[in-house]
């Protein structure tokens, strides 16, 4: 029986020929030593800690935002983050994007970002995404039903 060719390192190493792998490399770096980390960071101080910790809120919000200006800038020139097609790079930023007042960053800020975020979010296979295992709970959507 032969292997199935539709699976998701399929679809990762068809991106990887749809462009330049020393920038989805990049990106990938940029989104792992920065944009991640930073954004977890930003969440735990603006949600998490036991008293406030008001150094840590800014110092992470802030350098979210420097972040997030970074990804605007680039989308503002580019269709995907990586360049004209979707790759690896978009699956692993997206879940950040889309979590950014979970972090206490306003996406409406960075409106490059909210295209692009907007535009992924209405593919069928990121909207599955969100749903498993379970119903992904640091939306926008979900703070701001907590805010109120």
């Amino acid at each position: 029986m032969p292997a199935r060719r539709d699976g998701l390192l399929e679809k990762v190493a068809e991106g990887l020929r749809h462009g330049d792998i020393e920038a989805q490399l990049s990106w990938l770096s940029w989104q792992v030593a920065g944009y991640g980390p930073m954004m977890g960071q930003a969440a735990y101080f603006n949600r998490y800690t036991p008293e406030p910790v008001p150094f840590g809120s800014w110092r992470y919000t802030a350098e979210s935002r420097r972040l997030n200006q970074v990804l605007d800038k680039q989308l503002s020139t580019s269709l995907f983050v990586a360049g004209d097609h979707l790759t690896i790079v978009d699956i692993a930023i997206f879940v950040f994007a889309h979590s950014t007042k979970w972090c206490g960053v306003d996406i409406n800020e960075f409106p490059n970002v909210k295209a692009w975020h907007d535009k992924l979010a209405q593919r069928p296979a990121f909207q599955k995404g969100l749903q498993v295992p379970v119903p992904y709970p640091f939306s926008d959507e979900a703070v701001s039903n907590l805010d109120g």
